[in-house]
């Protein structure tokens, strides 16, 4: 795969894309090269290789009903009999779908099937999002430099890769990312890594398959009315804390 140029560009404040697909573009949308103020996105089907929608050095951005299947990117280009299996491994390991950098961005009902990472905040992130879903990703959240962000009534599933988690935090993350009803499953190898940061999650069910809760290296998190299901065995361990000082745990956490 090689870039190429973005399906659309915005260059300039007030930029509006509705009710459009956007198939196979190397960035889907780009409202990150100009500054984007007050764009608005709303009802757009993607199939990217490799950006889904990147926003960046703007304000008063809106993402919403966004559906993301990059899978789909392989209809076009393969036939029924050809392998395509290194198309899919490129796809599951290279693409993200939302990114945010120097901006400030409203998520609201957006899905993705399919990705390396489904949200990625970077340096000067500001983002809410509500209504979240990434199904089939490595990373659901990534958080690096002083990103900060509310998520509300995120559902995810991460089964792909080989550091699967939910909510992973860089060792540069500086920033704080907060949680709010949440619910996960799959096969991870944490629900959550946490290298960096601050970290506040509250309401949260997970569906783990023997994996731990909590990989920690780093940062500060504070759990709360966390919901795991199917319990550990006894000596597996849930949580695993390089910084035990820096894991606050409130009340009814399984």
């Amino acid at each position: 795969m090689s870039p190429r140029a973005p399906l659309i560009q915005g260059r300039g404040e007030g930029v509006y894309v509705v009710n459009t697909t956007l198939q196979n573009g190397w960035t889907a949308l780009d409202l990150g090269s100009y500054c984007c103020d007050c764009a608005y996105v709303d009802s757009v089907n993607i199939g990217t290789l490799h950006e889904g929608i990147r926003v960046g050095n703007s304000r008063g951005v809106v993402i919403r009903d966004v559906q993301m299947n990059n899978n789909s990117a392989l209809m076009p280009l393969v036939s029924p009999e050809c392998d395509d299996t290194a198309l899919r491994h490129y796809l599951a390991t290279q693409v993200t779908a939302f990114s945010a950098e120097n901006a400030e961005v409203c998520l609201y009902n957006c899905f993705c099937y399919g990705a390396d990472v489904g949200l990625r905040l970077l340096d000067g992130a500001r983002v809410f999002a509500t209504g979240l879903g990434v199904d089939n990703g490595r990373h659901v959240i990534e958080a690096h430099g002083d990103a900060q962000a509310l998520l509300c009534g995120t559902e995810s599933t991460c089964i792909n890769g080989d550091d699967r988690c939910v909510i992973c935090t860089g060792s540069d993350f500086t920033g704080r990312l907060t949680l709010r009803s949440i619910s996960s499953w799959g096969d991870y190898q944490a629900w959550m890594k946490a290298d960096g940061g601050t970290v506040e999650a509250e309401n949260v069910m997970v569906l783990a398959i023997d994996s731990p809760r909590l990989l920690q290296t780093g940062g500060d998190v504070t759990l709360r009315n966390l919901r795991f299901w199917p319990l550990r065995e006894e000596g597996t361990g849930a949580f695993i804390t390089d910084t035990p000082q820096a894991l606050h745990c409130g009340a009814e956490l399984f």
